[in-house]
């Protein structure tokens, strides 16, 4: 890099004012990817923080994006190096790694920072969370009654669920139409519970949770139904589509890590769909969901 071009970039991350006050996260990488600036809002929402990161390569497993259907973008398709090696902008939905170990659905932004002949000499990221998300998150907080939340997620719990189940049945009958429902079960629970503290095996079930929260709709009801089961109830009425979404989700939460002294223990999620029809038993469905998916938690 020339000296006009080193100094056009130390002037810019001399002069980060604008960049720290605003509410998205942005950070800037040089064209090796190295982090070189982290403001506030990236701390706020991935938990890391910029001592922590700047220095590092964005590729070395802060962020670790992957796709919608869980593929790794750090070493095929990263949005900075398609920036880095065209200089164009470029956007994209990716899923994003936070430091606590579960997953969320934000939108990227890359830009790049030009000089002398128009060649990349840093670019910018912007990210924030999507609005699907934080508007699901809000109205699952919105459930105060004690009585209908889950203690461990707050997510509601197997009660409020069987209330919900009870009128989208009703609902179902009057309009004949049915609907989704997600069944999900972290993979070898028991296992975890042998070999792990009880403390352990709560976070692991609170970082799914956070997850599974962050990547539904706002229209979705989310809650747990027992120890090791998780329940999601959507409008969609096609049995391939209802199956895409479930091995998508599959995809994204088993890329959920949990943090055990200097390691991070990865998290297996099963998860099945079925199309619930206009008539079916209410008890006979909270006995399918309150019931181990595999019949065996011990299941891979």
């Amino acid at each position: 890099m020339d000296q006009s071009d080193q100094k056009k970039l130390e002037n810019l991350l001399a002069n980060t004012e604008i960049l720290d006050s605003l509410n998205d996260g942005v950070y800037i990488v040089d064209p090796d990817r190295r982090i070189l600036y982290w403001n506030q809002a990236a701390e706020n929402l991935t938990g890391f923080k910029a001592e922590y990161v700047i220095g590092k390569r964005c590729q070395d497993g802060i962020l670790t994006h992957v796709n919608q259907q869980g593929c790794t973008l750090c070493s095929d398709g990263c949005p900075l190096s398609q920036v880095i090696e065209t200089g164009q902008r470029q956007e994209i939905d990716v899923i994003m790694h936070h430091r606590r170990g579960y997953r969320l659905p934000v939108q990227v932004k890359g830009n790049p920072i030009l000089g002398i002949g128009g060649r990349v000499i840093a670019c910018v990221e912007v990210f924030k969370l999507q609005t699907h998300s934080e508007s699901l998150f809000d109205r699952i907080a919105q459930t105060e009654n004690e009585s209908l939340q889950d203690s461990t997620t707050k997510l509601p719990n197997a009660r409020f669920i069987e209330k919900t189940l009870k009128i989208k049945l009703t609902n179902a009958s009057k309009s004949g139409v049915s609907f989704g429902m997600l069944q999900l079960q972290i993979c070898k629970f028991d296992q975890l519970k042998a070999e792990h503290s009880s403390q352990l095996t709560e976070k692991i079930v609170q970082i799914v949770s956070q997850s599974l929260i962050a990547n539904c709709r706002v229209q979705d009801t989310v809650g747990r139904v027992a120890e090791n089961q998780l329940v999601v109830f959507n409008n969609v009425q096609c049995v391939d589509q209802l199956k895409q979404i479930a091995n998508n989700l599959e995809q994204v939460l088993s890329r959920c890590t949990c943090e055990v002294g200097d390691e991070r223990l990865n998290i297996g999620v099963n998860v099945q769909s079925g199309l619930i029809q206009p008539g079916q038993c209410l008890n006979a469905l909270m006995r399918q969901l309150t019931k181990n998916i595999s019949g065996n938690s011990q299941a891979a």
